[in-house]
């Protein structure tokens, strides 16, 4: 069983490249590691205040293949950012070929080991093809960051061998050096939480193999004992009062709060079961934390969307509506992001800022989905709709 359970999480995490298949998993650092560079020095990188530009360049026989080509292969590039240069790189795309525009991930270390840029091993140029403003990820990850441990989300255009491919989301990824910059200590076990079309959380036995590799993706310290999790789903379908014993209870009000004031129905809450989360588990602690990813469906939803809405069909959230104590604290955050970044004047100064800065670089983006007068429609739309959000969760709070 337990080499039929290895094979599983291989096949969960192996990815492929022109150099033959390898491991995408986030290795735990070797002793004597350096620790990654601090958060200060990613601060240009994901500098608010400025339009990055990010040029990849590509062998001539590479490039259309890589443009037009199956998603999830690498190709060798060069990758530039101001007058810093990285060679060797490995980029893919993470979208399907039909699309004219394309997500790309660049991976420093893909082919030079140990190789990182301001000490990122990857980073997402996001495409953002459902999202007609071009700026709910930024805007929401913003909220997020406002609260709690967050990636990093700005604006890039994206040139590949000199052709301006259009605006895109750089993000920063969750990933080991992430987790480093954030938590003092080792690394711990990183999950990427695979959407099911159910609840990810509900008890299945007591077989690690019904957990790992799917719905708990795991992307650090692959081959240890990974036992926690089923700790962690028994706990919260047989004894959801002992939440606090294996989660941040904390982290995940925040979630939920910001959740909340963003509309997002692809969260942990979402419409469909939960998705576009990360689960964290800190041995030092013996608690799991969450962390928010893939945010460009939200500030699109009815503002009457109940703080509640879909807690009963996720074992993670329902103690938050069951018990009165988390009931009075979920409320108590959702009251201090309304008094902070969900307030309607900063909000609306938010997207004022994002549409400025980025208005040409849409205009001009010769794949977007969209057209320039949905960009535009969406930017007053956003801005009315953060007004209603914010009244119509005053009114939630008060109930």
């Amino acid at each position: 069983m337990k080499r039929l359970w290895t094979v599983l999480v291989l096949l969960a995490v192996i990815g492929c490249n022109d150099d033959g298949p390898r491991p995408i998993q986030d290795e735990v650092p070797a002793p004597g590691t350096p620790p990654p560079p601090p958060d200060a020095d990613l601060a240009a990188f994901f500098d608010e205040e400025r339009l990055h530009d990010v040029r990849l360049t590509l062998n001539p026989s590479d490039r259309d293949d890589f443009m037009n080509g199956p998603h999830g292969i690498f190709y060798p590039a060069t990758f530039t950012w101001r007058d810093e240069v990285v060679e060797r790189v490995g980029v893919a795309t993470g979208d399907l070929p039909e699309e004219p525009k394309r997500t790309v991930i660049v991976r420093f270390d893909q082919y030079e080991s140990n190789q990182t840029f301001r000490g990122l091993r990857e980073v997402k140029l996001d495409a953002q093809l459902s999202d007609p403003s071009s700026m709910r990820d930024r805007l929401s990850m913003g909220m997020f960051r406002a609260r709690m441990p967050a990636p990093r989300a700005v604006h890039a255009r994206l040139f590949v061998n000199d052709e301006y491919r259009g605006l895109f989301s750089l993000e920063e990824v969750i990933d080991a050096p992430m987790l480093q910059r954030r938590f003092a200590g080792d690394v711990g076990f990183l999950y990427r939480m695979d959407y099911t079309g159910g609840d990810v959380y509900a008890w299945q036995g007591s077989e690690l193999w019904r957990y790992v590799p799917f719905p708990f993706g795991p992307r650090t310290r692959v081959e240890e004992d990974h036992g926690h999790v089923v700790t962690l789903v028994d706990i919260l379908t047989h004894d959801p009062g002992r939440l606090g014993d294996v989660f941040d209870v904390e982290a995940l009000l925040e979630l939920l709060a910001v959740d909340a004031a963003i509309l997002n129905p692809h969260g942990l809450t979402g419409d469909s079961g939960p998705d576009n989360n990360y689960l964290y588990y800190r041995p030092e602690t013996g608690r799991f934390t969450i962390f928010p990813w893939d945010l460009d469906a939200t500030w699109n939803y009815v503002p009457t969307r109940s703080i509640f809405e879909n807690f009963q069909a996720v074992r993670l959230a329902a103690p938050v509506e069951n018990d009165p104590a988390l009931r009075r604290r979920y409320k108590e955050k959702i009251a201090e992001i309304l008094d902070g970044p969900m307030l309607p004047s900063n909000v609306h100064a938010r997207i004022d800022f994002i549409y400025e800065q980025i208005r040409d670089a849409v205009y001009a983006d010769p794949y977007k989905r969209y057209s320039s007068e949905d960009f535009d429609g969406y930017r007053d739309f956003m801005k009315n709709l953060a007004t209603q959000r914010y009244e119509n969760l005053r009114q939630q709070i008060a109930e």
